[in-house]
């Protein structure tokens, strides 16, 4: 309860979403004939921003327009477009939504933020989504593909714990500094934290357990 009070497991409601999504892909990619899966991603991708802006305007909680499933549908959808389309043609849509988007993310989350606010909430995450995807399909296209890092491929692996414990580095980076709360000095401490606490539970846990799965 103590640490629900403090909102550090605020971030949770979004591995309900994963889980959906692991039930429900499978079986679409199963059922639907191949030539009908990018216009039905395609379709999942216009669902959110549409979910977003109904449930914000109908007044619901704001709940209702962040964390249900419908309502991230579009993060997902990019992932399985990179899935899907591949080879030179891809590469140059995923350069072309690069250039357009990413500037329009930057300037939605600055000077127009506060007079775009609905805007903004129905596809914020849609532009955020297609700007990524166009980065990750960028490096995976290269010849030597920069996804393939070492040192991206080792943050990867502990990406999951990462995740799970990265709203309680903030906190603990402030309490260990104390007065000295410069926010770089606090965001490179909670870094530093996450990806230590992270590559632990590696060691510690998944790895060994992984193993486990293997010997069963």
């Amino acid at each position: 309860d103590g640490l629900r009070n403090q909102g550090y497991d605020r971030h949770l409601w979004s591995l309900s979403v994963e889980e959906q999504f692991y039930l429900f892909w499978p079986a679409l990619v199963l059922l639907l004939p191949r030539w009908l899966l990018p216009p039905a991603v395609l379709l999942m991708f216009a669902l959110s921003p549409a979910w977003r802006a109904w449930f914000w305007l109908g007044g619901w909680h704001p709940a209702m327009s962040e964390l249900p499933t419908p309502a991230n549908m579009d993060l997902l959808a990019a992932g399985a477009l990179l899935a899907l389309w591949r080879g030179q043609r891809a590469s140059n849509w995923l350069i072309t939504v690069c250039l357009i988007t990413l500037p329009i993310t930057v300037v939605a989350h600055g000077p127009l933020e506060i007079f775009l606010l609905v805007w903004r909430i129905a596809f914020d995450r849609s532009l955020l989504a297609l700007s990524l995807a166009g980065i990750v399909g960028l490096a995976a296209s290269r010849s030597v593909s920069l996804l393939r890092f070492p040192p991206l491929v080792g943050v990867g692996i502990i990406s999951y714990a990462a995740y799970l414990v990265h709203t309680v580095s903030g906190p603990s980076a402030r309490w260990l500094l104390g007065d000295f709360d410069n926010p770089w000095l606090v965001g490179f401490v909670s870094t530093s934290l996450t990806l230590l606490v992270a590559t632990g539970s590696w060691f510690a846990l998944e790895r060994p357990l992984l193993r486990l799965r293997k010997r069963l």
